[in-house]
């Protein structure tokens, strides 16, 4: 399963492409160029921070509401 990956979408962290490429030579990478998808990458990875109580009621009510297009460019 994990040779079958195809495409990531990373944040603008360096370190991910490099790792991603690596390891999957013919994956395309979309790079975060929209500020939609660092939004929404920022709010997934600060739910870590939230209390336990917290973090359905923002995911349901934050993230699932969010809906971003990607735009691919092959």
């Amino acid at each position: 399963m994990l040779n079958s990956i195809l495409t990531i979408v990373a944040d603008f962290e360096q370190a991910i492409h490099f790792a991603a490429k690596k390891v999957w030579p013919s994956i395309i990478l979309y790079k975060n160029t929209d500020f939609e998808i660092g939004k929404w990458l920022h709010l997934i990875f600060s739910l870590s921070l939230f209390p336990h109580y917290e973090v359905e009621d923002f995911f349901i009510n934050e993230l699932m509401t969010i809906q971003i297009q990607i735009r691919k460019n092959y």
